[in-house]
C-alpha cells in the first residue's frame, strides 16, 4: 500500500523532470507491489516460503540494468 501511495504522489506532483532517476523509482515501486502481492498469494499456499518472495526486491538493480540493456538493443 505504501508503494502504491508513493506512485500516486509521483503521478500528481507537478513539474517532475522525466529521466532515469524517476524511472528507477517507479520501477522499484512496481517491483515492491508485485513482490508483496506474490508474498500474499504464497502465504495461502505455503506460509514458510511466502516471505522469501520479498527477497526479489534485492534483484531490482539487476532488473533495471537488464531493462536498460534491452532498450539500447532496440
Amino acid at each position: 500500500m505504501i508503494a502504491a501511495v508513493g506512485m500516486r504522489l509521483i503521478a500528481i506532483t507537478p513539474h517532475l523532470e522525466e529521466g532515469d532517476h524517476l524511472r528507477r523509482r517507479q520501477m522499484s515501486a512496481v517491483l515492491l507491489i508485485a513482490t508483496s502481492l506474490l508474498a500474499i498469494a504464497l502465504s495461502f499456499v505455503n506460509s514458510r516460503v511466502a516471505l522469501w518472495s520479498l527477497a526479489l526486491n534485492f534483484a531490482s538493480p539487476l532488473i533495471l540494468r537488464w531493462g536498460r540493456r534491452t532498450a539500447v538493443l532496440d
